[in-house]
């Protein structure tokens, strides 16, 4: 995988633009973080609405935990975070993907509802190794 270069004044002005668009607005962004006692961001989680108008009722996530900070409910914490702020701002639903292989990260999906909706075999190559890529839903009740 080709590194991302995160510092890119492209990507920070899409990035900021995403998160002062309102919604329902084509392509805002909402971020949640969880900082640590010495001032460390150790997991976040984004939601971000699509460029198409037509999909402003789904939402795609996005989320990391530092290893060091697993099992500890942050994860958890945060997705219920997303779903009550997507409850609230009435999408419909929200998409996700995830590794295969991370077995914890899809069994906390499933245990808030999202089920498995699609599989990319071979999706990506991460040192020599094959990858696939599972898609998850999950419909918000309204």
């Amino acid at each position: 995988m080709e590194a991302v270069d995160f510092e890119s004044p492209d990507r920070r002005a899409r990035f900021e633009k995403g998160l002062t668009t309102a919604l329902p607005q084509p392509a805002w962004m909402r971020v949640w973080a969880v900082e640590s006692p010495d001032s460390r961001f150790v997991a976040h989680l984004d939601l971000t609405g699509s460029s198409i108008p037509s999909e402003k009722h789904r939402a795609s996530l996005g989320i990391g935990v530092e290893e060091s900070f697993y099992r500890r409910g942050l994860g958890r914490r945060l997705m219920q975070g997303a779903i009550e702020f997507a409850t609230r701002n009435e999408i419909e639903w929200i998409d996700l993907s995830v590794f295969t292989d991370n077995h914890a990260a899809i069994g906390l999906y499933q245990s808030l509802g999202f089920e498995e909706v699609g599989r990319r075999n071979d999706r990506f190559r991460i040192s020599g190794r094959s990858v696939d890529d599972l898609t998850m839903t999950l419909r918000i009740k309204s």
